[in-house]
């Protein structure tokens, strides 16, 4: 009887549907790609702020995405229409003909810096550090 019980189990959590828990709740993964923060900021407010944007909507162990990390997404979120600050984490690869060098000055040490932005399509942009845009955000571990 016990046997069978555990099998009704195991039958449940394997044709749950993916992303959501048997209860319908949704479940973040535990590393990668999590999604935009619906609140926006400009990227010369500092990186810290970024960080926070992330952790406030998507909890502990979360983080601005780096590029490398968004490139090598294999999860990819539903996302809505935007593009959002990612970390370019000294990558000098010149993408999609877009230089992606720098993060706007060190995130506020220069008012003419650019920042890099992956938008919902995962095309990557360079913009003003001063434009308001959401963050991308990546869980960094369990």
């Amino acid at each position: 009887m016990v046997r069978a019980a555990t099998i009704g189990i195991l039958a449940l959590a394997v044709t749950a549907p993916l992303g959501a828990s048997a209860e319908g709740r949704s479940r973040q993964p535990r590393e990668g790609f999590l999604g935009f923060t619906e609140d926006v900021t400009a990227a010369d407010e500092g990186l810290f702020q970024l960080q926070k944007l992330c952790q406030a909507e998507f909890g502990r162990n979360t983080r601005m995405c780096t590029v490398d990390e968004i490139s090598d997404a294999t999860r990819i979120p539903d996302l809505p229409e935007a593009a959002a600050w990612m970390n370019t984490r000294g990558w000098s690869e010149v993408y999609a003909g877009t230089s992606l060098v720098g993060n706007c000055g060190g995130w506020g040490g220069d008012p003419t810096g650019r920042g890099a932005l992956v938008d919902n399509l995962g095309r990557f942009q360079s913009v003003d550090c001063t434009e308001l845009h959401p963050v991308a955000c990546c869980r960094v571990g369990p």
